[in-house]
């Protein structure tokens, strides 16, 4: 069966579909399918969208438990060449993890801080409006560690689709107004200027919570709602 997996078989896609419908981290048959495993990036498009977002979903898996089989440079190099679709099925993994973590600040260090910095690709051209909405999520979903979050991942959420509903809910739900005053107010100037549509109403209650719990950002607050004409 293992000849099967090698691309240059013409059966290879039917049985790297299968295998994705429930991969499992089998190490010794990993490593039996290592070359081929590794060469399916670049038979991307033969898995269909189910099983590529598997595969990209696999990969995460295989980088955050740190396993022994494929070296970094390995796992770099699939994530470097994986499609948008691909790196969306990434991120939402890594999102979902940080959202579910018992201790958000302990997954952020040891597992999302990790994979940023050794795996996810820095290229911007990486980026569209739903993986920097997801990566805008796991910032708020960092508890203590939001600030240092925000630092780290700021680049990313530069092109966050501005779906105000959304956006002012993710904040409610995170309550980060009142834990992260400072790191709200510069998510809002990133997310909206003047030439952008939003909610008023959300928007004045989120900068009056920021002013509440922290009153020293009164003056950046006044300018910001002047230039939106609040």
């Amino acid at each position: 069966m293992i000849p099967c997996f090698d691309w240059v078989d013409n059966r290879a896609a039917v049985f790297w579909r299968g295998f994705l419908l429930a991969p499992r981290a089998r190490w010794s048959f990993l490593q039996a399918i290592k070359e081929p495993f590794i060469q399916t990036i670049n038979h991307y498009d033969l898995l269909g969208e189910s099983a590529a977002k598997q595969y990209a979903g696999f990969t995460t898996y295989l980088a955050l438990n740190r396993q022994s089989v494929f070296s970094e440079d390995e796992l770099i190099s699939i994530f470097n060449n994986l499609p948008l679709g691909g790196l969306e099925a990434v991120v939402n993994l890594i999102a979902t993890q940080q959202k579910n973590a018992k201790q958000p600040e302990d997954n952020w260090q040891v597992n999302t801080l990790m994979f940023y910095e050794k795996f996810w690709p820095k290229n911007k051209a990486k980026l569209n409006p739903h993986v920097s909405k997801m990566w805008m999520d796991i910032i708020l979903n960092t508890g203590n560690k939001t600030p240092e979050a925000f630092e780290k991942l700021e680049p990313l959420i530069t092109c966050c689709k501005k779906s105000n509903h959304h956006i002012f809910s993710l904040f409610q739900q995170s309550k980060v107004c009142g834990k992260h005053p400072a790191i709200a107010l510069k998510l809002i100037k990133l997310l909206f200027s003047g030439e952008d549509s939003y909610l008023p109403n959300e928007l004045q209650n989120c900068l009056n919570t920021m002013q509440q719990h922290q009153p020293n950002l009164k003056n950046q607050i006044e300018t910001f709602k002047k230039k939106l004409r609040l």
